[in-house]
């Protein structure tokens, strides 16, 4: 596995509005549909969707509701496989979208081709990102990787909040994820900065990769 694989294609990031109000979903819906097809021609992997707001944003009335996500997800499930691009549902945190809802949507809705986005930061904020990775073994495509404190969705580098990385790493490995680990850090006023931090973590992250991949040594008995 390799950190910030250089040769990533591009993603599409859109968000399903999960509002009861029929018109405004069926409005995000058509343009989740637009970008499916923005997202083939210009040869990107997947499209990750956003189900709904996290709760650590302002939720409007009617919005982040289980049965309107549940119909957007069977209309887009079928445009996904028209434009041959599949999607990749992104852990939030937020009723919609944590990891044991996630699992309940594969098993209970037709997603051919669909699979998980594991963002680290927004796993930490529910049950912890090991936990996640766990519980979504097999449907992992792909990651978002930042840190936070366990309180606020603030995207820090890596070793700057609580995640314990060497855990979540090794839980991934135990999966057998074998995708792209990207980088989604915020600037906080001071991009350079954030950016020199983020080599360094990448780094890191990658050091406790190679050490899983590393065979483990038998010693004769003396």
């Amino acid at each position: 596995m390799k950190v910030g694989n250089r040769g990533a294609r591009a993603r599409r990031v859109t968000r399903i509005a999960g509002q009861i109000l029929v018109q405004r979903r069926l409005e995000a819906v058509e343009e989740t549909r637009v970008a499916l097809g923005a997202a083939r021609r210009l040869g990107c992997e997947y499209v990750v969707l956003h189900l709904g707001l996290p709760v650590t944003q302002d939720v409007p009335p009617g919005d982040n509701d289980r049965g309107a996500v549940r119909r957007s997800l069977e209309a887009l499930a079928e445009a996904s496989v028209t434009a041959g691009v599949p999607l990749a549902l992104e852990v939030l945190p937020n009723m919609l979208s944590d990891p044991d809802v996630i699992l309940q949507y594969f098993e209970e809705l037709e997603l051919t081709g669909a699979g998980v986005c594991l963002d680290f930061g927004h796993a930490h904020l529910l049950d912890g990102a090991p936990e996640a990775a766990e519980t979504l073994s097999g449907h992992v495509v792909t990651t978002h990787v930042h840190d936070n404190k366990g309180v606020l969705d603030n995207h820090l580098v890596p070793f700057e909040g609580t995640i314990d990385w060497p855990r979540t790493l090794t839980a991934m490995w135990k999966i057998g994820y074998a995708g792209r680990f990207i980088f989604e850090v915020a600037d906080h006023g001071d991009a350079a900065a954030v950016l020199k931090r983020t080599v360094g973590a990448r780094a890191r992250l990658q050091a406790i990769l190679d050490g899983l991949s590393e065979p483990l040594a038998f010693h004769e008995a003396e």
